[in-house]
């Protein structure tokens, strides 16, 4: 994607309409861009380092705990709506993935989907003649299950992916795979102990500071 002068000005362009609109999305109708957004564009090579994940969900979780604190006397009576920034579609079907109930209820599974895309693309909503699922029926489902999965384990060629977003050696049951990395006996333990269903890692000394 380049100009007539060989430059990458439409690639940039894209770029940018992809962080404002999708990654740092705001309003419909805000036309703010954050300078960081403009130099990382500047870098494209940078864009394609940077932890773009982490920036938005960071981003995102802020502004719950945001609008939490706004309405914490309760919800106002003019069915005031809020935009939340940032790309959300994952916290959205989060509920879906980890509550096996919701996720028998109104997701199937997408036959297209190729095997090494992530978990996410590989699910989609139920088809429904409206554009979306009212509470009242996700609440019904829900019932008063408590079957919920608070870790998802990775499946497929999510290991994989796992490997290019997390250091070496953190992920369980998969062996290195850098000859030039060695092996670190306490670091790996370290890993399996947290990464352990039920670990817990207790230092009574820290927790008496605490607790004074």
């Amino acid at each position: 994607m380049e100009a007539d002068d060989g430059s990458d000005q439409r690639l940039k362009m894209a770029v940018l309409y992809f962080l404002t609109r999708v990654i740092r999305g705001r309003k419909r109708n805000a036309y703010f861009i954050e300078p960081f957004i403009l130099q990382a564009v500047d870098d494209l090579d940078f864009c394609n380092k940077f932890p773009w994940g982490r920036y938005t969900f960071d981003d995102c979780m802020k502004e719950i705990f945001h609008l939490r604190d706004h309405f914490a006397k309760g919800l106002p009576e003019n069915n005031m709506q809020w935009t939340f920034p940032g790309f959300v579609t994952p916290l959205e079907i989060l509920a879906f993935e980890c509550i096996p109930v919701l996720r028998e209820s109104f997701r199937d599974p997408d036959p297209n989907c190729l095997p090494d895309c992530p978990r996410m693309c590989k699910w989609k909503y139920k088809r429904t003649r409206t554009t979306g699922f009212a509470l009242e029926e996700i609440y019904k489902a829900l019932g008063n299950t408590k079957v919920i999965s608070s870790t998802l384990k990775p499946q497929g060629d999510e290991l994989d992916l796992l490997y290019e977003i997390m250091d070496e050696g953190s992920v369980e049951d998969v062996e290195l795979q850098d000859d030039s990395d060695k092996a670190d006996i306490a670091v790996d333990g370290w890993n399996r102990i947290l990464i352990e269903p039920e670990g817990k890692i207790f230092w009574e000394d820290l927790f008496e500071m605490d607790v004074r």
